[in-house]
């Protein structure tokens, strides 16, 4: 493998040759070739990755984020975008390994498009986009047909812009008898093919011309408002804020028109992309939001001029190339550029720092520096730490019967914050609290939350009480305001002593896993919680009554489909020093990482009470009308039914905690269909309920407030007329939020929580593989020579031959190689449990690599799976 200094050298060795190498080439030219065939032949010859230095580098030889591709000009039929690394796919592999609450709002990485949906297509070089019409799908391929009348299939994720039912599906009847019936090869992905000779040129006429003229219609649209449209980011930027604009909204604003036509806004939307440092998008939810970032005029103004001065300092170095003694016409020494001073001023200052780093950290060639050779001792000195409480659960037994009001009490900072207040913005700008092991970024400020609006004793609440039987049939429900006057806390271990005593002994048996890395670290007083001697007798008996409740509605909801992957969920802190959790903002070092067990895991009552609470709060505002943000799964027409699947697959299969197997529960996600965040009610298939919306945790998530107001606008309305607004007819100019106010907060909320999820669990992933670098590189802790995980992605037999697995004590996925690379004769298997040891970590790619040792046992699910290939 290369080291540092040999890829110095050989850069150096480049820059000085390379005038010399390209004087050279052209004249070993054959005399039959013209310039362009002899180039071409040299780029397939030498122009291709160097697969084996790629390999070590842990780079994929023809993976397109290699940087090259960003300037090579492709075939006119090549149409790939420039694509990274696809992890949110990579994301939804482990989906049944997470809370079925969270795991499946990740899910929704594309809009569904449906026949006639105009779309554009962006290119791989420099090029203009090209609309087209969406004709079918085909698993998680789209097959389209192009304005200059060809076929092509994309990924559907990739789409970033369309127009619902631009087309009428009518017209691409008689296309689609010439066009393939089923997915391509990755060798035809992306690549526009040609109709079927044998194809009356007058069948795709119709849609030919709707196409053209949508295209001159965008074009006309941008010849007359060039000017403005080139003035775009000053007429929008602020100087200093950062800005978020949709683009209806931008288009109004610049053209100073109302409701523009889909092509007036394509033609905008190209003039703001042309402008890449002063508009911005998220290319993961842009179709669905049509969200632009306008960036601060400062910002652009600062990037445009580091970018002159590295334009001088190229120059200025190549000048120097051609002139070795520095002198200008007259003779006289020549005087550099402000701009190239400034770039040759930061290199020798990064590179002093780079050998002092070196010095006292060894070089790695897995993504980060060895640790710090320099070790210090510091005295603890601890400080209390707490965080908000926004549930809890209370239960009481109806007299005479075998039913009961289980009530969940949720706090109620809305009760306190008018949505038009800065805090509320600002909840609104933030939409979630984010939990990462280094910080905790919080929605609400922690004075606030903490001090005032955490649920407490004589603190409001706002209680939603179901009615429920002992087979967790939900007979009544309601919802009103309170104020909590009894406040027991307890700790999940507390409350598994009281639930399940032979569950308690054993985890006390059996601790937990702790690993630590960089030093010991004093345990930090918590809130004061009771323990079980503290508890009354009938305190026990409503815990346990509550536990019982939580169990039929389990089995309720798995007769209803639900399903639930038992799972244990780490908790990993990071550490400045020894006494200071978190990282603070000036300190760019981390000293600790610390990795504990997030209590028992036994989390049932809990879970299936604020999964309750979710599907009777949606009930309750679905029986008034209230516009609310609701969840639920869109099923797709390619999949087998979730009802079939449901019946001739998962039922079968089931153990007696009705989980059912890996591959089962793996493979029943994508037959759920993907999870939408609508403002119609829609049943949720894996949590087996008929509506949910989320509104349990208001302290950390906007969309929770937001439910919040609107419940509690309903219900003043209802004290104000005396009777429930069930049936209720007359305007609801009385609610927070209005129906389009709803619409458009849903549409930016989805997006953004799937970027805050994602950008938790890449978080979760970076420490982790801090700690196996730590670990296994330098010994800092000891880690299992070897240990068991588990197949959940066989992969498509890269040239990595690897396949992914789940370390499920520490909920972190991996790569394994392929068995048969370390001459094991067997194929992995969705679903297989092996032992495997480490063998690399690549802290760059967040990855560890590990090797099989043998297969530990296979899942015989005992029914017909070969539909899944």
């Amino acid at each position: 493998m290369l080291t540092a200094s040999q890829f110095r050298h050989q850069a150096a060795t480049a820059s000085a040759t390379w005038v010399h190498e390209a004087a050279s080439m052209t004249p070993n030219k054959p005399h039959s070739l013209t310039t362009e065939e002899y180039l071409q032949r040299w780029q397939e010859q030498y122009g291709v990755p160097n697969k084996e230095l790629l390999d070590e580098l842990g780079i994929e030889a023809h993976a397109t984020t290699l940087s090259e591709n960003l300037i090579r000009l492709g075939s006119p039929d090549d149409i790939r975008d420039v694509e990274s690394r696809d992890e949110d796919v990579e994301d939804s592999h482990t989906a049944a390994f997470r809370d079925p609450e969270d795991m499946l709002d990740e899910q929704m990485l594309d809009q569904i498009l449906r026949p006639g949906d105009l779309v554009e297509m962006s290119f791989l070089a420099e090029r203009e986009p090209l609309v087209a019409v969406f004709v079918q799908q085909f698993g998680n391929q789209g097959q389209f047909y192009g304005l200059h009348g060809k076929w092509f299939y994309r990924k559907t994720n990739t789409i970033q812009f369309s127009v619902p039912g631009y087309v009428d599906p009518k017209l691409l009847e008689p296309i689609i008898r010439y066009l393939p019936k089923g997915e391509v090869t990755s060798e035809l992905l992306d690549t526009m093919q040609i109709l079927d000779v044998n194809a009356p040129r007058e069948v795709a006429a119709p849609v030919l011309k709707l196409l053209g003229s949508f295209a001159q219609e965008a074009d006309a649209a941008y010849r007359q408002h060039a000017s403005a449209l080139d003035r775009a980011h000053r007429t929008l930027g602020h100087q200093t804020d950062l800005r978020f604009g949709t683009l209806q909204k931008i288009t109004e604003t610049l053209l100073k028109s109302k409701n523009p036509t889909a092509a007036t806004m394509y033609a905008v939307r190209k003039a703001l992309l042309r402008q890449g440092l002063g508009f911005q998008i998220d290319k993961r939810s842009h179709r669905q939001t049509n969200v632009f970032q306008i960036m601060p005029i400062e910002f652009k103004e600062r990037v445009e001029k580091a970018q002159s001065w590295i334009r001088e300092f190229q120059d200025e170095t190549a000048r120097r190339a051609h002139d070795p003694d520095n002198v200008d016409q007259n003779g006289h020494q020549a005087k550099e550029s402000v701009g190239a001073a400034n770039v040759r001023k930061f290199i020798q200052k990064a590179r002093k720092l780079i050998d002092q780093s070196r010095s006292e950290r060894d070089f790695t060639p897995y993504g980060r520096l060895g640790i710090s050779k320099t070790r210090t001792e510091i005295t603890p000195h601890n400080s209390a730490t707490a965080e908000e409480i926004d549930d809890g659960v209370s239960v009481e037994h109806i007299d005479g019967t075998e039913e009961y009001w289980a009530h969940v009490h949720i706090a109620n900072p809305t009760a306190f914050l008018p949505r038009t207040h800065l805090i509320s913005k600002m909840a609104a700008h933030l939409t979630e609290t984010i939990y990462m092991p280094e910080r905790t970024y919080s929605m609400l400020p922690k004075w606030i939350s903490n001090d005032h609006l955490s649920l407490g004793p004589d603190r409001p609440c706002l209680t939603i009480s179901i009615k429920l039987n002992k087979r967790g049939e939900v007979l009544d429900e309601k919802i009103q305001s309170g104020i909590i006057r009894k406040f027991i806390p307890i700790t999940p271990q507390t409350l598994q002593q009281v639930v399940d005593e032979e569950g308690a002994k054993y985890a006390a048996n059996h601790p937990g896993l702790t690993v630590i890395v960089g030093g010991e670290i004093p345990e930090h007083p918590k809130r004061k919680m009771k323990n079980v001697e503290e508890l009354s007798k009938r305190h026990k008996e409503d815990l346990r009554t509550l536990h019982a409740l939580a169990l039929a509605r389990q089995a309720r909801r798995t007769e209803a489909g639900g399903i639930f992957f038992n799972q244990n969920y780490p908790e990993m802190t990071v550490y400045n020093d020894y006494s200071r959790p978190g990282l603070p903002w000036s300190h760019p070092s981390h000293s600790v990482a610390r990795y504990t067990p997030a209590g028992v895991g036994n989390d049932l009552m809990v879970r299936e009470m604020m999964l309750l609470a979710g599907e009777v709060g949606a009930l309750w505002l679905r029986k008034r009308s209230i516009p609310a943000v609701y969840r639920g799964t869109m099923t797709r027409s390619d999949m087998m039914s979730i009802e079939e699947y449901r019946e001739k697959i998962i039922k079968p299969t089931l153990d007696a905690n009705g989980n059912p197997p890996v591959k089962v529960a793996f493979n029943y996600l994508p037959h759920a269909g993907s999870s939408v965040t609508s403002t119609k009610p829609l049943p949720h298939q894996v949590l087996g309920v008929r509506q949910y919306a989320k509104l349990t945790s208001p302290l950390r998530r906007y969309g929770d407030m937001l439910m919040h107001w609107q419940i509690e606008s309903a219900l003043r309305k209802e004290a104000e007329l005396g009777h429930s607004l069930i049936g209720y007819t007359g305007p609801l100019d009385f609610i927070a939020f209005q129906k389009k106010e709803v619409d458009a907060i849903t549409t930016r909320l989805a997006s953004r929580e799937r970027l805050i999820a994602k950008t938790k669990r890449h978080s979760q992933a970076f420490w982790l593989s801090q700690l196996f670098f730590r670990a296994f590189y330098y010994g800092e802790a000891v880690l299992p020579e070897t240990f068991e995980v588990i197949v959940f992605s066989k992969g498509s037999g890269d040239s990595f031959q690897r396949v992914a697995v789940l370390w499920q004590d520490y909920s972190f996925d991996m790569d394994m190689a392929y068995p048969t690379t370390v001459g094991i004769d067997e194929k992995p298997e969705i679903g297989d449990r092996w032992e495997v040891r480490i063998v690399k970590v690549h802290t760059y790619l967040r990855r560890v690599m590990t090797v099989p040792v043998r297969l530990i046992s296979r899942e015989h699910v005992g029914v017909d799976m070969s539909f899944l290939g």
